[in-house]
């Protein structure tokens, strides 16, 4: 048997060549397809986590803010503001912005440690809520949705919904703050101008 190695520019050699060649080149593309996907996927996953996480808008210090309206405090279904201990009872914060219509707001709620939150919600259904629970007071940031172009003027009109549960008797305050370190309470009209409303604080009574 002849064993004579085979020359380079052998018809099987350069075969062999041209397999490893369309291999190498597909295993190539592959990889390149791969990566490329990947990197599409994780950019993809970074824009959509900015876009669920809104930031908790602040105001510069040097900004001044136009006295504009009031934001109110009443318990749901206790005009006297009695509840009794250990009953579940809904904070309801009010709105006025004297006829101007507002397309987004911040508001800062203070309330006593020993109150249990539950999950916030507003019945304002054209406005994305998100709740920040800060070191003693909780945070509620509410954009409109740029679709809606139906005006929302505030007249008293109810914001926001806190559920509470109460563990202890005694006399709890709740308050509306104007302003926490950079934090503010605010309204933005349709024209991007920047309200401060007139806070308030409510006493409620736990027996």
């Amino acid at each position: 048997m002849d064993k004579t190695p085979l020359h380079h520019n052998h018809p099987v050699i350069k075969r062999v060549y041209l397999y490893l060649f369309i291999i190498t080149f597909l295993l190539l593309l592959i990889f390149v397809i791969v990566y490329l996907s990947n990197n599409q996927s994780a950019q993809q996953g970074v824009g959509e986590q900015a876009t669920q996480k809104a930031p908790v808008s602040q105001v510069s210090p040097g900004l001044k803010m136009s006295p504009l309206g009031s934001m109110s405090l009443v318990v749901k279904d206790a005009p006297d503001s009695r509840v009794a201990v250990g009953t579940a009872f809904t904070l309801l914060v009010l709105a006025d912005s004297e006829g101007t219509d507002i397309v987004g707001f911040d508001a800062l709620l203070s309330y006593d440690p020993s109150m249990n939150p539950g999950t916030a919600t507003t019945p304002l259904t054209s406005f994305k809520l998100f709740t920040f629970n800060r070191d003693g007071h909780l945070t509620f940031t509410a954009t409109k949705s740029p679709n809606i172009t139906t005006p929302t003027p505030f007249q008293k009109s109810q914001i926001l919904t806190i559920p509470f549960t109460s563990s202890a008797k005694g006399v709890y305050t709740f308050s509306i703050l104007s302003k926490n370190g950079k934090e503010t309470t605010k309204m933005v009209d349709v024209n991007t101008k920047v309200f401060s409303p007139q806070p308030s604080s409510l006493k409620v009574t736990i027996y």
